[in-house]
């Protein structure tokens, strides 16, 4: 399976799960709709079916270790943001200001290329005042 495959298929669960939430909701009036909703659940088992057949990159290995590497990334960036944000604070450097404006509860949900682009941020932040950060340390 591809990451793209991979990201398509957590989607369709996390619309699957929104969906079965709010089902009274929507179910009632948009009764043609329920078709699309079965539909949405046979895909996410075909995908399971053939991710297990494959194996190695199967869903639950897979998603664990990605799901994993995220989160050690999310850890190793706390101290490099403490530190920016100091930083921010004391030069009161706007360029800082969004590097440093993220916290565990708003990297936490960021998964896939939305966490890459926030580690970007606070990498390329990072190493504009890198100096400055070694002082800090």
């Amino acid at each position: 399976m591809t990451d793209r495959e991979i990201d398509v298929a957590n989607m369709a669960r996390l619309v699957y799960r929104e969906l079965t939430d709010q089902r009274p909701q929507w179910e009632q009036r948009s009764p043609a709709m329920v078709a699309d909703f079965e539909q949405l659940n046979n895909f996410i088992l075909s995908f399971d079916e053939v991710a297990n057949r494959e194996g190695g990159k199967g869903h639950g290995d897979y998603v664990g270790a990605r799901e994993r590497a995220e989160r050690a990334a999310e850890v190793a960036t706390g101290p490099i943001v403490r530190a920016l944000r100091a930083l921010q604070t004391s030069a009161h450097n706007p360029a800082l200001a969004n590097a440093a404006s993220f916290i565990p509860s708003t990297l936490n949900p960021l998964h896939g290329e939305e966490l890459l682009q926030a580690l970007q941020t606070i990498s390329a932040a990072a190493g504009g005042v890198q100096p400055l950060l070694l002082t800090k340390a």
